[in-house]
C-alpha cells in the first residue's frame, strides 16, 4: 500500500483513463511511462528530463529532480506529522539514520514560531503593575500560563456588590 493524497489519486486515475483511451485496456506489463521509441519504459534520464521541463514551464526555481522531491515529501510528512518513524516506512527506509539525512530545517515551523513569540510579546511596556489595568494584568497571567478563572470570578463578584446599593443605617 502506499498513501497517497487527493491531488495524487486524481493524477492515477487521469493516468489510468489516458492508458484506456490510448492502448484500449490495461496491462500489466506495459510500461506506466512508456517510450516513444520501441516498447519500453522512458529511461532515467529522459524521466529527469520531463520532469526538469516540467519545473521549468512552472515557473518553479531551484533543482527539479525526483530526489529532491523525495526529500521534499519526507519534510513535509515528517512537519504534518512529527514522527520520524512514519516517515521511514514512507521512505521505505532500515534504518532512522537514513531517514534523518532527509529531514532539514523546518523553515514553516521555525516561520510560525518566530510569528508566535511576536504574538506573545506585550503589545505595552509597563514599568510597574500599577500602571497596568486590571484586563493588561489578567491577560500577562494568562500568556505565563496561569490560571486565571477564580480571580476574575472574584472580580465579577466585587462588581456586582459595587452595583448593589448598600443600606443606609440610620
Amino acid at each position: 500500500m502506499i498513501p497517497c493524497n487527493a491531488d495524487g489519486r486524481k493524477a492515477i486515475r487521469e493516468l489510468i483513463e489516458w492508458h484506456r483511451e490510448t492502448y484500449g485496456s490495461l496491462d500489466k506489463k506495459r510500461p506506466l511511462f512508456k517510450s516513444r521509441e520501441g516498447e519500453g519504459a522512458i529511461s532515467r534520464t529522459q524521466a529527469h528530463r520531463v520532469l526538469k521541463d516540467a519545473f521549468m514551464r512552472a515557473g518553479l526555481n531551484g533543482k527539479g529532480a525526483t530526489h529532491s522531491m523525495r526529500k521534499t515529501y519526507a519534510q513535509r510528512l515528517y512537519d504534518a506529522t512529527g514522527d520520524i518513524y512514519l516517515v521511514k516506512e514512507a521512505l521505505g527506509h532500515k534504518s532512522v539514520d537514513t531517514t534523518q539525512q532527509y529531514l532539514g530545517i523546518s523553515y514553516s515551523k521555525f516561520q510560525a514560531a518566530s510569528e508566535e513569540i511576536e504574538l506573545n510579546r506585550s503589545i505595552k511596556t509597563l514599568h510597574s503593575v500599577e500602571e497596568a489595568s486590571v484586563f493588561e494584568l489578567i491577560v500577562e497571567l494568562q500568556k505565563r500560563g496561569l490560571n486565571t478563572k477564580e480571580l476574575i470570578e472574584q472580580l465579577r463578584n466585587e462588581k456586582k456588590a459595587e452595583i448593589i446599593p448598600m443600606p443606609k443605617i440610620a
